[in-house]
This record gives C-alpha cells, sequence and structure tokens, in this order.
C-alpha cells in the first residue's frame, strides 16, 4: 500500500485549519515534557497540548478513494465514543502505531468536497486538561447514488446466488441446470399444497401461526430412506444378468429351435423385463419365473452348476451389496439391527452355497429368503416413514399453538451451580422456518408455468400480506425483546427475510411505486433495522441479550461474524436504494476486517493464523462462513458500480486465502483442526467445509487483480484434479452444497491454469523462514531490498518450504505436499483447548493435545461419517492421554428404544430413573467442560522452525486435568514424520496410551496393520483394501500394539443438540488403533510414513539410519540428521530444551538453577550449550568446516535472550535489520551479537524487538565461526 505523511496540526481549537507537510521529531531530545517513550524509543507528551507534535497520520489511500467524504464524516461522527479512535484508523493510521493511553480522545468530522476535515479532542486522564489536532484528509471519490440500473444488477445478482436463477426477468430455460429446473417446479408445486392447507383456515385470527401449520405439517414424508432407490440397482443388475444367461444356455445348446431357447428369448425381451423391473415384487415374480424355465429342462449338470454360479455372482454383486447399502443408511431403525441383519446373514450364506452347487432348490430358497428380506424392509419403512408423518404434523400443531398461545420467557440460570433450571421460550425458531417456507410461496407468483395456478394470483398476493403484516407486528420490530439466543434476532431472522424480501420485491413490483406500500415494505424489514442499526456491532439494540442476560455493552463484530451481520444490512439497502448505508456497510467490514493483519485476538495473521473467540483457530468452521459470505456479497455487486474485485480496500481477501487457506485444504478437505465445534455437528465434514470454500472462491477469484488470479485460479484446479464432474454433482448432493458453486466447480474442471506473475516483496509481509541470506527476508527493511522482485510469499513461500507452513499465532502446523497433508493440532499459552460450549464437542478433550490427522491421494476424506462423534476421547492420533473413569457410566447407559423420546410418557420408574441420571451425568459433564477446558489456556508451550525444506516442531503439553505433561518434537523430513517425546504423571497406577494412529474402515477385513521387520525395529504397515491407501508405522522407541475397537456411541455424548429425540439409537463405527502403552517405559518415538511403497523401504531405512536420537528426557530433546546436501555432508541438530523456572515457587527455584548451569552437552559439536528457558534451535555443520549455522527461537516469545556454549567464536554474522521508526539509537541494528563471557565461553544476545515484523515467536538466525583449538 502507497503511503504518504501528512500533517497532523495542533493544538488549540482557534487554530486554522491548514495541511502542512509533516514534521519528523529530528532530535534524541523532545521539545516538551515527558516521561514514558514508546518501544521506538520515541517521548510520549505528557501534557495535552503537546500531542500534536508526538502524533502523526498516514492516510490510507486505498479506503479514502472508495467512499465519499460524505461517507467516512458519517462513519466517524456515528461512531460510538469508544470506537471513534479505531474508525479514525480506517482512513489514518498513527505513524508510531500508538495513541497514548494516558489521554481520552473524541472526534468530530466535518465533509468539504473531497476532502474532509476532523478534528481530534484531546483529554488528559489525570487532571482533565484538553487540547484539539486537526487533520485534513483529501482525495476522497465524488458522491454517487445507487442507479436503477446498478440496482437491477445488482438484484438479479442475489437471485442468482440465493439459488433463484430462474426468478430472473427474461431468463432463457434452456440455461438452468436439472437442478435449478426441479427447484422452479418444487417451489410451486409445494407452495399450492401450503396454500390449499392455508386456506382451511384452522387459525383464521392468527395468519403467521396458520402459515407456520401449513407449510410444515408433512415435513416427515422425506425423513426415510426408501428401499426403492436401492432395488432399482438391483433390478438393473438382474436383467444385465438375465441377458447374460440366456447367452450362457444359448451356446450350450445347438438346437436353435429348441423350445427351451425360444422361451428364453421371449422372457428376456418382454416389456417388463426391459422396464428394468421397476417393482420388488417383479425382480422376485421375474427370477422365479426364469428358475422355472430351466429348472426342469434337459440342460446338463454341467451347464446347471454355471447358471448357479452366475446367480451367486449376480447376487454377490448386486444384490447383497445394496441390501448392505440399505442396512448401513438406515442403521437408526431398530428392526433392521434386530431382524434384518441375521435374515442377510443367512441369505449371504446360501448365496456361498449356490457358488458350487446344481440343486435349483437351494434357489428357489435363497429367493424366498430375499422375498422375507425385502418384505421386512418395505413394512419397517412404511411403519417408520408412517411415524414419522405423524410427528411432524403433531410438531406443527404444536408450533403454531405456541406462536399463539406460549408466552416468551427468558432462560432461568442458577447462578451457583450454572445449571439451567429453565430453558426459556422463544417464538424466533418458529418465525425463521415461518420465513424459510414463505419463500417458496413467494416463488410460486412468479413463476409462469400452465400447471401453476398460483402464477400472478391476487389471493395469493393477499395472503402473503396477511402474513407480513402480522410477523411485522407481532413477531420481529422495532423495540422488540429477545429472548434466549440473540442469533435468531441478528443473524437467523435477517437472513432469510432479506431474501425473502428480495423475491417479494419483485412480487410487489407495481405496489412499490406508492408511497403507501413503501412504507408497508419498509417496515417489514424495520426489525432488521433496529437488530442490526450498524454492521461494526452485535447486541447494539437495547433489547439485545447475550448469555440470556441483557447486554450492557455492545459487541464488535470481528471475523465472520462482521460479514453476517453486514449481509442482511447491505441486502436491506439495496431494496431501500440506501447508498449511504451500503457504503457504511462496506466500510464496517473493512473496518473490522480487512483493514489490516492483526497481531493479537480475532482476525486474520501473517503467518496464516485465523482466530476467532479471541484465541482459537476457527479457518474451517467460522472461515466458511465467512467466505460463503464474502462471496455472496462480491456476487451482490459484481459488475456494478460498487464492484468489489475493483475496491482496493478488500484486496487483502486475495492475501488471505493464500496464507490461511490454501495451505490447509487438500483434495477439497480442509483441516479439521480449523473447525472447532463443528467437528460433531450432524454433517459435519472437512471436504464439505472445503468445498464450499472453494465454491465461494470460485466467485471471489473471478474478477480478482491478475497479481492474485493465476495463483488462486491454479489452486482451484489443482484440488479439483482428483475428480471427476460425477464426483462433485455426488459430494453436491451428499454435502448440500450450492448449486451455483457446483457447477462453478465444474467449469473449473474444463480451465487450464494460468501463467503467476512475480512479485515485489513490498506487497507482503511476512515472517523469516528465508535465512543466511540477507536480501532475501520478505519482513527485513534494507535499501537493498526495496526493488527486489519475486521473493517468496503466500503461496510462493509455502512451495519452497515444501509445502511446510507454520502458523504459530494459532499453533497449527501443516506439511502438505502433492500426496499427503499433515497436520498437528495444539494449544498453548495463547491458544485455548477446542472450543466446547452451547453443548458442542464434548468429547473434544484432547483434540488439540498434539492431535494429527493425515490426509493421502489414495484416502482423501478419512474423517468423514461421524469420525470425531464416535471416536474414543482417549484415543485421538497424535495424542498421549491418561484414561479417566469418570464418564463410564455415560458411555455404559442404553436409551430404551422401544419406548418414545417423550419420557413424560414412560410408566416404568426404573427405566425414567436410569434416565434422569444420565442426563444429570450429562449436563454435569457439560458444565465441567464448558467451565474447565473449552477455550482455556494454560502453561503448555510450542514453536517451530522451518529450514531447508525440513520441518521441526517442539511441544509441551499440559492435558486437561493437569495430570499428564507430554514432551514432544516432530520431525518433518524427507517423507516422513519421526515424533519423539516422552510422557510425565505422578500415579504409577495411572493408564496412560500414546496413540500413533486411529484410522476409521467400513467393515472388519477392510484394513488391517501387517507387523514386519525394519531397522532391527518394527514396522506396522497399514492397507486399506477398499481405498488402497498404504501407509507405514515405524517404532523406534518402546512397543506399539493394534487392535480394530468397535465403538458403539449415542451422538449426545459429543454434542447434547443431538437429542434422543432426533437419534435414539447409537451409531457403530470401527476405528484401527496404533498405540503404546506407557507402564514400563515413559519414552516414545515413532515415524509415519504416508503412502509407504514397499520397493522404496531401502531409501526409508537409510533416511533413518541417518537420523539420530542423542536425548529424549523431561527437560531436552535433541536430535541429529545427517545428509549430502550438494555433494556435501551435512548434519543438522535439532535441539528443544523445556527447562523453565518454576514461577509458582516461593524464593529461588533450586533444580532451575542447577540445569542452567549445568547446560547440555551435543555430542558432534562437542560443546555445552546453556539455555535460560524454553527455546527451539537448530544448528546445521558442514563437514570439514568450522561455519555453524543458526536458528534460535524462545518458546516463550522473550524480546531478548541469551545463549552460552563453551567455545571461543572467531566470527558472527546476522541479520541487519534497518527500523526507521527508530528513535533512541541507531536506526541500523544487528539482530544478533557476540561477546565473550569468559576464557572458555562465548554467548550471543538475541534482539527480538528491533525489526518491524517479527512475528510470535520469531526466528532469529546467525552464522559462527568456531576458532581453530590450537
Amino acid at each position: 500500500m502507497k503511503r504518504k505523511n501528512i500533517l497532523i496540526l495542533g493544538s488549540i481549537l482557534a487554530m486554522p485549519l491548514i495541511p502542512l507537510s509533516a514534521i519528523s521529531c529530528g532530535s534524541d531530545i523532545a521539545e516538551y515534557k515527558w516521561s514514558t517513550a514508546d518501544k521506538y524509543g520515541k517521548p510520549i507528551p505528557r501534557e495535552a497540548k503537546d500531542l500534536h507534535k508526538y502524533l502523526k497520520f498516514i492516510p490510507i489511500e486505498e479506503s479514502i478513494q472508495s467512499v465519499s467524504a460524505k461517507n467516512a464524516q458519517d462513519v466517524l461522527n456515528n461512531a460510538d465514543l469508544d470506537m471513534k479512535v479505531n474508525a479514525l484508523k480506517s482512513f489514518a493510521l498513527p505513524e508510531n502505531e500508538l495513541m497514548p493511553e494516558e489521554f481520552d480522545y473524541d472526534l468530530k468530522a466535518e465533509a468539504n468536497g473531497n476532502s474532509l476535515n476532523i478534528t481530534l479532542f484531546i483529554t488528559e486522564k489525570k487532571n482533565g486538561s484538553k487540547s484539539s489536532m486537526n487533520i485534513v484528509l483529501n482525495g476522497f471519490r465524488d458522491d454517487f447514488e445507487l442507479s436503477d440500473k446498478d440496482q437491477e444488477i445488482i438484484n438479479n445478482n442475489i437471485l442468482e446466488i440465493n439459488g433463484l436463477k430462474y426468478l430472473i426477468d427474461g431468463i432463457d430455460k434452456s440455461k438452468l441446470n436439472a437442478t435449478e429446473l426441479k427447484n422452479r417446479t418444487n417451489a410451486y408445486k409445494w407452495s399450492q399444497k401450503i396454500i390449499n392447507k392455508y386456506n382451511e383456515l384452522k387459525y383464521p385470527e392468527n395468519p403467521i401461526a396458520n402459515f407456520f401449520y401449513a407449510s410444515t405439517y408433512d415435513n416427515g414424508i422425506k425423513k426415510i430412506v426408501f428401499a426403492n432407490d436401492y432395488f432399482k440397482n438391483i433390478f438393473s443388475l438382474f436383467n444385465s444378468n438375465t441377458s447374460e444367461l440366456v447367452k450362457l444356455i444359448d451356446s450350450k445348446i445347438t438346437n436353435k429351435n429348441d423350445e427351451l431357447l425360444k422361451k428364453l428369448k421371449e422372457f428376456e425381451t418382454q416389456k417388463d423385463t426391459v422396464l428394468k423391473l421397476n417393482s420388488t415384487a417383479k425382480y422376485l415374480e421375474k427370477t422365479k419365473e426364469f428358475t422355472k424355465l430351466i429348472s426342469p429342462s434337459s440342460l446338463d449338470a454341467t451347464t446347471k452348476k454355471e447358471i448357479l454360479a452366475k446367480f451367486a455372482d449376480h447376487f454377490t454383486k448386486s444384490t447383497i451389496v445394496e441390501l448392505n447399502k440399505f442396512s448401513n443408511a438406515n442403521n437408526k431403525i431398530a428392526t433392521n439391527q434386530k431382524t434384518l441383519s441375521p435374515k442377510l446373514n443367512e441369505f449371504k450364506t446360501q448365496i456361498n452355497q449356490l457358488k458350487t452347487s446344481s440343486d435349483f432348490n437351494l434357489l428357489d430358497s435363497s429367493l424366498t429368503n430375499l422375498n422375507s428380506i425385502i418384505s421386512l424392509i418395505i413394512e419397517q419403512v412404511n411403519i417408520d416413514n408412517a411415524i414419522s408423518i405423524q410427528n411432524a404434523e403433531f410438531l406443527a400443531l404444536q408450533g403454531a399453538y405456541d406462536l399463539i398461545n406460549k408466552k416468551e420467557i427468558q432462560v432461568v440460570k442458577n447462578n451457583e451451580t450454572g445449571v439451567i433450571v429453565n430453558p426459556g421460550y422463544s417464538d424466533a425458531p418458529y418465525v425463521r422456518t415461518a420465513l424459510q417456507k414463505m419463500l417458496f410461496i413467494a416463488q410460486a407468483y412468479l413463476i409462469n408455468e400452465p400447471d401453476n395456478k398460483l402464477y400472478k394470483n391476487q389471493d395469493l398476493k393477499k395472503i402473503i400480506i396477511q402474513v407480513m403484516d402480522d410477523f411485522a407486528k407481532k413477531y420481529y420490530f422495532r423495540n422488540q425483546q429477545q429472548f434466549v439466543n440473540w442469533w435468531f434476532y441478528e443473524i437467523g431472522i435477517p437472513r432469510e427475510l432479506t431474501k425473502l424480501l428480495g423475491v417479494l420485491n419483485k412480487v410487489f413490483n407495481e405496489e412499490l411505486k406508492t408511497n403507501e406500500f413503501k412504507d408497508k415494505f419498509e417496515k417489514w424489514s424495520d426489525g432488521i433495522n433496529y437488530f442490526l442499526p450498524n454492521a461494526r456491532y452485535g447486541g447494539a439494540a437495547k433489547t439485545a441479550i447475550i448469555n440470556y442476560v441483557p447486554v450492557t455493552k455492545k459487541r464488535i463484530q470481528t471475523g465472520a461474524n462482521v460479514i453476517d451481520t453486514a449481509k442482511p444490512i447491505l441486502a436491506t439497502a439495496i431494496l431501500n436504494k440506501n447508498t449511504s448505508l451500503i457504503q457504511d456497510a462496506l466500510m464496517a467490514m473493512y473496518d473490522n476486517l480487512f483493514r489490516e493483519f492483526v497481531k493479537t485476538k480475532d482476525g486474520f495473521y501473517k503467518d496464516g493464523s485465523f482466530i476467532q473467540h479471541d484465541n482459537l483457530p476457527y479457518a474451517g468452521s467460522y472461515g466458511e462462513v465467512l467466505y460463503t459470505g464474502i462471496a455472496d456479497i462480491f456476487k451482490y455487486f459484481e459488475n456494478s458500480s460498487f464492484d468489489l474485485s475493483k475496491d482496493k480496500r478488500f484486496e487483502r481477501i486475495y492475501k488471505f486465502t493464500e496464507l490461511a487457506v490454501m495451505p490447509y485444504v487438500f483434495n477439497l478437505s480442509i483441516s479439521d483442526g480449523l473447525s472447532g465445534r463443528s467437528l460433531v455437528r450432524l454433517g459435519h465434514g472437512d471436504k464439505q467445509k472445503g468445498m464450499n470454500i472453494l465454491g465461494a472462491l470460485t466467485i471471489i477469484v473471478k474478477n480478482a487483480p491478475e497479481l492474485y488470479k493465476a495463483r488462486l485460479n491454479n489452486f482451484i484446479i489443482e484440488q479439483l484434479s482428483l475428480f471427476s464432474k460425477e464426483d462433485l454433482v455426488k459430494f453436491g448432493k451428499d454435502y448440500k452444497i450450492r448449486d451455483v458453486y457446483v457447477n462453478n466447480l465444474i467449469e473449473y474442471k474444463t480451465k487450464e491454469k494460468m501463467t503467476v506473475l512475480p512479485r515485489n516483496k513490498e506487497d507482503w509481509e511476512f515472517y523469516e523462514t528465508s535465512y543466511f541470506n540477507k536480501y532475501n527476508e520478505p519482513s527485513t527493511r534494507t535499501d537493498s531490498l526495496k526493488d527486489k522482485n519475486n521473493v517468496p510469499v503466500g503461496s510462493d513461500l509455502a512451495l519452497s518450504n515444501n509445502g511446510l507452513v507454520f502458523s504459530k499465532n494459532q499453533d497449527r502446523y501443516v506439511w502438505k505436499t502433492d500426496n499427503f497433508m499433515f497436520n498437528i493440532n495444539l494449544h498453548g499459552r495463547t491458544i485455548g483447548f477446542p472450543e466446547a460450549t452451547l453443548g458442542e464437542n464434548l468429547e473434544s478433550y484432547y483434540y488439540a493435545d498434539g492431535a494429527t490427522t493425515l490426509h493421502t491421494k489414495a484416502n482423501n476424506n478419512p474423517y468423514a461419517n461421524e469420525y470425531w462423534t464416535i471416536l474414543n476421547p482417549e484415543l485421538v492420533p497424535g495424542t498421549s492421554s491418561i484414561h479417566t473413569s469418570q464418564f463410564d457410566k455415560l458411555y455404559a447407559y442404553n436409551f430404551p428404544d422401544q419406548l418414545g423420546a417423550d419420557v413424560s410418557k414412560w410408566t416404568d420408574k426404573t427405566l425414567k430413573k436410569q434416565y434422569d441420571d444420565f442426563t444429570a451425568a450429562l449436563r454435569d459433564k457439560q458444565k465441567k467442560i464448558e467451565d474447565n477446558v473449552s477455550l482455556h489456556t494454560n502453561d503448555s508451550f510450542n514453536n517451530g522452525i522451518i529450514y531447508k525444506q525440513d520441518g521441526f516442531v517442539k511441544s509441551m503439553v499440559e492435558n486437561w486435568n493437569s495430570s499428564l505433561i507430554t514432551r514432544k518434537v516432530y520431525f518433518m523430513i524427507d517423507n516422513q514424520i519421526i515424533t519423539v517425546g516422552n510422557v510425565h504423571f505422578t500415579n504409577p497406577n495411572n493408564i496412560v496410551t500414546t496413540t500413533i494412529e486411529n484410522r476409521s474402515q467400513a467393515n472388519e477385513n477392510s484394513a488391517s496393520y501387517k507387523k514386519e521387520k525394519f531397522l532391527n525395529k518394527e514396522i506396522f504397515v497399514y492397507e486399506n483394501k477398499d481405498n488402497n491407501e498404504v501407509n507405514g508405522y515405524v517404532v523406534l522407541d518402546n512397543i506399539a500394539s493394534s487392535k480394530l475397537n468397535k465403538e458403539s456411541k449415542y451422538p449426545i455424548l459429543a454434542n447434547v443438540n443431538r437429542s434422543f429425540a432426533k437419534e435414539k439409537n447409537k451409531i457403530n463405527k470401527l476405528y484401527n488403533t496404533l498405540t503404546i502403552d506407557h507402564k514400563t517405559n515413559k519414552k516414545f518415538a515413532y515415524s509415519t510414513i504416508p503412502n509407504y511403497d514397499k520397493t522404496k523401504k531401502n531409501n526409508y531405512e537409510t533416511n533413518l539410519k541417518n537420523f539420530k536420537i542423542i536425548l529424549n528426557n523431561h527437560d531436552y530433546i535433541i536430535a541429529s540428521y545427517t545428509k549430502l546436501v550438494d555433494g556435501k555432508e551435512s548434519t543438522t541438530y535439532y535441539i528443544a530444551s523445556f527447562v523453565e523456572e518454576n514461577k509458582s515457587k516461593i524464593g529461588k527455584d533450586k533444580d532451575y538453577d542447577a540445569k542452567i548451569k549445568t547446560g547440555i552437552y551435543v555430542p558432534g559439536l562437542d560443546t555445552k550449550i546453556y539455555l535460560s528457558s524454553p527455546t527451539t534451535m537448530v544448528i546445521e555443520t558442514e563437514k570439514n568446516s568450522n561455519r555453524w549455522n543458526i536458528i534460535s527461537s524462545s518458546d516463550l516469545n522473550l524480546k531478548n535472550y541469551e545463549i552460552y556454549f563453551d567455545k571461543q567464536f572467531s566470527n558472527l554474522e546476522s541479520k541487519l535489520v534497518t527500523n526507521d521508526k527508530i528513535e533512541y539509537s541507531n536506526k541500523e541494528s544487528n539482530e544478533v551479537k557476540l561477546f565473550v563471557k569468559n576464557a572458555t565461553q562465548s554467548g550471543v544476545s538475541v534482539f527480538n524487538n528491533f525489526a518491524l515484523n517479527n512475528d510470535i515467536n520469531h526466528n532469529a538466525w546467525f552464522t559462527l565461526e568456531v576458532k581453530n583449538e590450537k
């Protein structure tokens, strides 16, 4: 971003308002009274009248050029007092990055043409003295209004992004795909059903309650997967099987006039056979008819045997496969588990016998058994479907009754115990559902088809007005009190309402030309204006709540939340042609999300982190919401005067994507370590989230600047390379991906990769991963770099680092190649344990204790189908855990599935008592994880260094209840991930386990571990027959064992929102687990080899031979790796120090002092190294050289620290950093300096706070030259 200095004038109100050139202090001695200096050494004035001499501002041209001065004036003047300074920073940033806290600030802005005059009022907090300074900003864009043409373009774009393209005026139906045509037809057909029910006027005095009942009374019809879907495949395959059998018999009979052959050919060409046998009865009838034809025939025994073998093959390949699919898809049906499974097993046995038999009676009995199986299925499906329909009508009646009669009340919580005494009640969920259904009937009015009786139907208009008036009067209106959950009022209802209003705008196009109806229409959206007056804030209404109590202070919206808030405001402003509100909402997005990379709390960081809720990585879950929301807004304004792809304020979205998304997506799946509590929601999938984000990117990238477009375009193409068009269509259906996303992604299948443009490093700031070259570091500000092009940044930097990206601000580390993605998920002193709030993610105790996930090319969806919901929480791959029995009773409980979900109707007191005990224990579990674990930080710490395409990650993990400490290091070298560590616990009776891997599989025979010898160690080779995945796990220290675990769990145990009323059956899942038991040995070491190839075993062994574990204890883990680099032997030493002073001790920490004094001897380097705090260090040596290349990083993020060696060095080279902001010393300094401690020891001082852009756990590099010993 190009910047210029501008004058900030002071100091008295009467001072004339004129722009001057920027002034500089120019001296180490200030011309005013001061007591403290800022981090750059510049004195901070003590008195308000002198503050103008310190404060200088840099105008932000990207925002100034994007808005009018009038809009900027409104933004500044309308900001809350505590947000005034933040609003100012959207147009001008303080050069010293500081607004001194000793003063209070207020401001007033006044637009003057394309200029903005700002008066900044200053009050000294201690004595109340006042002053002011004036700011002049120039270059704002001209005022402009939303034209009719722009509004038409935008409204059509909104219809398209909402999946309603078929409502655009003049749309060519031939341009619509099959899904769009189906949705179009469904809209008016469902609407007719709804309107017929509505006109029964069950609740004539309450339009919205009447509509809710009419639109939801038969929702249950779709709740069961019908058997016919599976039998269609059976019938199709049977037809082809019949043809094959006729050909077989034809080949055996020489007389072509044979009567049997004639009958068979006649049978084959019968109409109902050719029609793929479209009913279950016909399938059995035809099979038996065929059997009768050939059973008494003169065919020889061998031929009959061949025929029966063909039947057996047909049954195995089609019938059994389809029946298994049905059984798995409907495993929640109790009858399926108790009766169907044994019958199916019996049928399988008969088919195995059929393979070698010539007895047609066996075929007949097999068919009879199959008939009983199919009858069972149909009977149970019909029963369950009928129950679902009855339940739906009951819920529709209950909802309508509640909307009319039930009083809204707030949640009541016991403040002492934290237990919710009364769950409260709100109409809002019912209202949101009604709005979703209203969208159908609004569409029906606009769809011109001969069989659509609702097209341009005036009675339908009257119904819409009735319902919307009732909605705006009683259910969503100005000054309405929020109840139970603010989300419905500020996100849920506005989201649905704005979709609906966009369609109603077309329905009432003529009426809206009158002021009277325009007022009515605005009344329908008045609730949005009340609850969302400004996109910058949540809880802005005076009746808002948070955590069930009134809001005392508005929430500043960050990340995905500001997008959620901005969308309905923008949609409403577009309908009302309110240009000022559009600009304000866009400015709010810029202020709260796009303005800059953040350094603390929520937002995007330079290192690829994305944080929500202050301390949680969330690029998967909230990232999905954020990207789909941004894509919607980009699509809104596409090809209009507001086109965001041409708006400089939003260019950072492309940088955010390269840093925070691209490294963590592999074959459409985004790492689950970035998805928080959503892991255990019904339907969750890392591929679902990844596909939504990729789909959103197809819109965002469409008109992106050329500098970013090629990389993002190529990224999307690469992610799709493994999948066919049919795959994408299936994913879209399975994961409920928007049609527009699926269509766009399919289109990308035919696109070519683009040529990537070179970059200028000035466009980026990034923490160092390039070392020992002072002219090739993106975050160093030196004259030599100013014109240097194509320095690796963003995705180029990840590529140059062999796919290694360490996002330290979020404690997430990833290694992604073309063939696999390996993720490490940690918590620490700034990043919390995974979120477990609102009853979700209740099993996440170890999900961030170094949990590892592995996607491979063969298995790109390993965590699908409820992996995290059913997983044993103490067997999370990559973690060490300590067994607890406190939840055993919860896991042992069995819900009596013969009873309904309404416990109040149970008569058995024992069963009811057991259920009450279970729910009480579950509430207690929920409270404890929410209060004591979720979002909490502890004394854990982590760090990482990437060097020469190898990765080194170090971690000290304290578990959720502080009963276990794990110290471990991950080495990512030459396609292996070597993990070395140890566990610490005090009770020898504890059961402590390290889980190397825990892969899920479809059935008992799908996959297994094969134990083999490997370098006098053991390797467990995991092979999955279903997807041909092969991975190797070499155990380097301790003893491992594998086991196939059959987990069976109620979803409610991981997510209380998945109640027994919704899911009353356990889910069964198989996990193939590889673990180490720590009964006798507290150490562990193992290597993970993704995509293990037996033909490359020698290579794997050679690499592991060159890897040496030098030390592994609770103070240090040290290893070395030797390899040839450019024909020269190089050894890299990896040093992880865990030595830390116990701050809680009173007096001196003698253990700590002794360890620091002793140091640690490193063979090969022939020296002791003395580290005074946890440090991560890499030392590279070259054979026959006395130079050491060293990279060092403080795990505790110390600004300055020292390291000592039992060596004397003759020379040190380190980075020369230039920082123009430094006032108290030279503006240029070496980051590391060498000193002699005594006759035998040397030391280095590392200065972490000098460079502008040093990030968390900054990696400092330096080269030492060892003195030759005489």
